[in-house]
């Protein structure tokens, strides 16, 4: 299995999503083929424009919905902080179901004790 990068883009208000496509979009063609912002596409689509950043999000954005957005920039707004978290914890449980399936791949393929119980 491979590895992959995540990058959450942190408040949606904020300079977070910036940061993450020029974060993206100075990396290398490998590094970036894998590596997933977790944030919203079209809150990302501004920050593309906003900075000039040469770079297509067609791939790498796991695109998560916030209530009216995209939000305005520098407003403090409790849907911000929620997206925010929301974002960490989608990158935190698809960083562990990975984490799980890596570890029943190498069980299996050493030979589990327990025939079956690698692969639940």
């Amino acid at each position: 299995m491979s590895e992959l990068i995540g990058i959450t883009m942190g408040d949606p208000a904020g300079v977070g999503p910036e940061i993450a496509v020029r974060a993206v979009a100075e990396m290398s063609p490998a590094d970036r083929a894998r590596t997933r912002i977790y944030g919203n596409r079209a809150t990302l689509d501004l920050a593309v424009a906003a900075t000039g950043a040469t770079i297509a999000l067609d791939g790498p954005v796991e695109d998560l919905p916030i209530e009216g957005g995209p939000l305005p920039r520098g407003k403090l707004d409790p849907r911000a902080g929620d997206a925010a978290f929301r974002f960490i914890e989608k990158a935190v449980r698809d960083a562990q179901g990975r984490h799980d399936r890596l570890h029943r791949h190498r069980a299996d393929q050493q030979g589990s004790p327990q025939p079956g119980r690698s692969s639940l």
